[in-house]
């Protein structure tokens, strides 16, 4: 069962940087398909979308899902969501969607947006969807000007908080680097800046597109290859001093990511035939591959 406040235009009469399309704000109860599939090739609709109440998953076409919870906001594409599905009693949201000229977005991420005044956005909406219901132009012009005032204002809290949330960034990652030949755990990462581990995954996420679990161990095999490459020390050794429970295990994690086995690497390393590992983008100290941030976003692949 869903519960709409909705109205729709035919935004290609009024195109502008901004041009509102449809407004809702919607209770949605179980698995809610997307509808706004636009027929005008001349622009591509894309979505804002706050969680008022309630979480849910939003399923992506490329078979990804990503997960939209209370006082979060969502930045999408038409043609790249699949479907909405509450996975509580309801989730109530508010949504616009536009279309945009010459504005970047921050396209299927998810922020949290503290402080989040929920009935000031509600009267917000409210005003829009009126002023959109009455067809006359100088009103719908407003509602697009409202509309982009709404987007610019939520792009200025998310830069802002990608900016800060980078420069925590930095400091977990060091971190990691400073405490890579320990038994380091998420657990361990997150109790040493009092996060939850939750939050911290939360963190790894919308700035790296990596789990941080997933991180530590490349961190790891990075630094594996390298001494591979630069040192003599057994397979046996490297699994030790990296805290692996077997020489075995190392050697298939290691396979995993690379390709090859640790010592088909060193064979071929000797023989001069490199395995692309990402030392452009890292900084060497004490033996050791030092990643940061700011390096690492480009080469993190999608998990």
């Amino acid at each position: 069962m869903n519960n709409h406040k909705i109205y729709c235009i035919n935004a290609s009469a009024h195109f502008t940087s901004v041009s509102l399309i449809s407004a809702y704000d919607s209770h949605i109860y179980g698995e809610h398909h997307n509808p706004f599939v636009s027929n005008n090739e001349q622009y591509e609709m894309h979505c804002m979308l706050f969680t008022l109440d309630g979480s849910a998953h939003i399923a992506l076409k490329d078979g990804s899902v990503i997960d939209i919870s209370q006082n979060d906001v969502f930045f999408g594409k038409n043609s790249a969501i699949d479907y909405m599905e509450s996975n509580c009693e309801h989730w109530h949201q508010l949504a616009y969607w536009f279309a945009v000229q010459n504005i970047k977005l921050p396209l299927n991420r998810v922020f949290p947006i503290k402080n989040m005044d929920q009935k000031k956005e509600i009267r917000y909406m409210d005003r829009v969807i009126f002023l959109m219901q009455t067809q006359q132009e100088n009103n719908i012009n407003y509602a697009n000007a409202l509309c982009a005032k709404k987007l610019f204002e939520v792009l200025g809290t998310v830069n802002y908080f990608q900016s800060k949330q980078n420069e925590k960034l930095d400091e977990i990652i060091s971190y990691i680097n400073a405490n890579i030949e320990s038994p380091l755990t998420l657990k361990d990462v997150a109790s040493a800046f009092r996060y939850c581990e939750k939050h911290l995954n939360h963190i790894f996420r919308t700035s790296m597109n990596i789990a941080p679990k997933k991180f530590i161990n490349d961190t790891k095999l990075d630094n594996v290859c390298f001494l591979l490459s630069t040192t003599s020390l057994t397979i046996q050794e490297l699994a030790e001093k990296y805290s692996y429970a077997s020489a075995s295990h190392l050697t298939n994690s290691f396979k995993k990511k690379f390709g090859c086995t640790p010592t088909e690497y060193r064979l071929k390393h000797t023989n001069g035939t490199q395995i692309s590992v990402p030392k452009k983008n890292s900084e060497r100290g004490g033996g050791k591959l030092r990643l940061t941030a700011s390096t690492l976003k480009k080469n993190v692949k999608t998990r």
